[in-house]
């Protein structure tokens, strides 16, 4: 939970889903300035918060889906 100096109250959640590209090409949009592919192995030097690496390491693991 987060809470503000105004008062507003947040909880942090977050939903993974795994897809593979189609077709077209990677762009930034409004909400990056930088998009990347990555293999399992690259993730491992990327700098994250701690609760992505989380689902990462639950994906890598083998037992999904996972419900945290």
């Amino acid at each position: 939970m987060f809470a503000y100096d105004d008062g507003e109250v947040r909880q942090e959640f977050s939903i993974c889903l795994l897809g593979r590209p189609l077709g077209g090409e990677l762009r930034v949009s409004d909400e990056s300035h930088e998009v990347a592919w990555f293999s399992p192995a690259e993730t491992d030097g990327l700098p994250m918060v701690s609760n992505i690496r989380k689902r990462l390491a639950d994906w890598r693991s083998g037992n999904i889906p996972v419900v945290r």
